[in-house]
């Protein structure tokens, strides 16, 4: 049975906005594995719960009034959401067979979408991050966005699965959105062309005084590689310092986040994860990681979710460098996906990550060594200024 780790928020990846998650979630959303379903409980107090659900279903069959309509298999699902939808855990959904295979693609070389990760916080869908170069950043799409709408229609009722449904389609097609920036009073509406995501999750570029820039979008299954062939190139020239930049990364597969950040540190733990009966995993650091000498800051802000919070606090807790920016999202939290016998499935929470001195990260997020907050304006009027501390940072020590 084929098994994947990722830390997006449930984010389905609207990457596949289609499609980040996203644990994370990639967001992830965090979702880890395809698991066998567990077996049901055989104890008398549940059969007698069910004997409500069967009563309520053959009324349902016998007197509605429009019974040709009634379909078995849509009133099935309509319970499973429901049952789920009850926990009060945005992340903790049914995922219908035609999203599930949306939401396989993801992570392949390209897909249809308009590219950005979303969550639902404080019962809003909200925008985790656009992904860089796509449809959703080039039409103003940003970190913290509140979707009002979707070809207005109320997203206020929707799930985080519905909300997703609505906004991917194919490429080529349009999708209107009633956005919400952050920190606005007016909403406005915003069309989105949906394109072709490319999957590639490592940029780099080389800045004055042997400074690398590096950027990670999302921790893809070849982020890894990606990272490896950039690290590897750097290290034959000239390098004084390394500016991770994670702002705007909503997660991905977790494994690949804990190979990520073994590039940088030379031991010790990465995150812990904690289940629901307490018992504490340990990911640790993976030796013969390629920049663990040279002198390293990242860049965090409230788009950096998940994943990127799992290696922001890897490297801020074992000292390995300052984080610079603002105040990230706060998703630390894992689902497991389960395999339905009819194509469909469920994602469940199921543990919690904490960084390597124990502190909870869904729901708080990191703070940064040192705060540089950035509006658009403020990125219009004098340009990057959290690279800029960055570099700073990186020159002088300080």
């Amino acid at each position: 049975m084929r098994k994947f780790l990722r830390v997006v928020s449930l984010v389905f990846l609207v990457i596949m906005l289609t499609a980040l998650a996203f644990g994370a979630g990639f967001g992830s959303a965090l979702r880890f594995g395809v698991a066998p379903t567990p077996k049901a409980q055989s104890s008398s107090s549940i059969q007698d719960r069910f004997k409500v659900f069967w009563q309520a279903w053959d009324v349902v069959q016998q007197q509605y009034v429009d019974r040709d309509s009634l379909d078995p298999e849509t009133l099935t699902r309509g319970a499973i959401k429901g049952m789920l939808q009850s926990l009060g855990d945005p992340h903790t959904v049914y995922i219908d067979p035609e999203s599930l295979k949306y939401e396989q693609e993801e992570f392949s070389a390209s897909f249809g979408g308009i590219g950005a990760t979303v969550t639902i916080r404080d019962d809003v869908v909200t925008v985790i991050a656009p992904i860089e170069n796509s449809p959703a950043s080039e039409a103003g799409i940003r970190a913290g966005d509140r979707i009002l709408r979707v070809n207005g229609e109320d997203t206020t009722k929707m799930t985080l699965q519905d909300a997703v449904s609505k906004i991917r389609g194919p490429k080529g097609t349009k999708v209107k959105l009633t956005i919400l920036h952050d920190g606005d009073k007016s909403p406005v509406e915003i069309e989105v062309a949906r394109g072709d995501i490319k999957t590639v999750s490592v940029y780099s570029e080389m800045l004055p005084n042997a400074i690398a820039h590096i950027r990670i979008s999302h921790f893809s299954r070849r982020t890894t590689e990606e990272m490896v062939a950039k690290l590897q190139e750097l290290r034959k020239g000239e390098l004084k310092g390394i500016i991770l930049d994670l702002r705007d990364n909503p997660g991905g597969f977790l494994d690949i986040t804990v190979e990520t950040t073994s590039q940088f540190l030379k031991g010790g733990v990465v995150c812990y994860e904690v289940d629901a009966k307490g018992k504490r995993d340990e990911w640790k650091v993976k030796p013969g990681g390629l920049a663990t000498e040279v002198p390293l800051v990242v860049l965090v802000n409230k788009g950096s979710a998940s994943g990127s919070e799992i290696l922001a606090a890897g490297i801020q807790e074992n000292g390995r460098g300052p984080l610079i920016g603002e105040e990230t999202f706060g998703k630390g939290e894992a689902q497991r996906q389960y395999d339905l016998s009819d194509g469909s499935a469920i994602a469940v929470t199921v543990s919690r990550w904490l960084t390597p001195k124990g502190r909870q990260i869904e729901g708080k997020g990191l703070a940064p060594d040192i705060e540089v907050k950035m509006t658009l304006d403020d990125f219009k009027a004098n340009g990057d200024i959290q690279l800029s501390r960055a570099v700073e940072y990186i020159t002088t020590g300080k």
